[in-house]
């Protein structure tokens, strides 16, 4: 039998709680029918289509990192990246952000 010792215990628990957000954050949040994820790609990606749209861009086609799509317009990107940017920082309440750059 091996005996585990309180800080590698605490250890194994964080690795599988940074394993679930990574599986919550690629599974992602419905908005408009379709399941965006919400790793640090994403939100690099997003804030790349929020440089595009401020600049006079009408709309894109974004590609999510779970392989979904969604139609970014000047329309309605606020209310997305709103509901969007509360779920991915539900994550970070535990997490620092060398962790969290899955």
């Amino acid at each position: 039998m091996i005996k585990l010792n309180k800080n590698k215990l605490l250890t194994i628990k964080a690795q599988e709680k940074k394993r679930g957000y990574k599986d919550k954050k690629l599974e992602g949040i419905e908005f408009e029918g379709v399941m965006c994820s919400a790793t640090f790609r994403d939100q690099s990606g997003l804030l790349a289509i929020k440089q595009y749209l401020d600049h006079g861009g009408a709309s894109t086609i974004f590609n999510f990192e779970n392989g979904n799509k969604l139609e970014i317009t000047r329309s309605n990107f606020d209310s997305f990246y709103t509901a969007w940017s509360r779920f991915r920082s539900s994550f970070f309440n535990n997490i620092n952000i060398e962790e969290e750059q899955l």
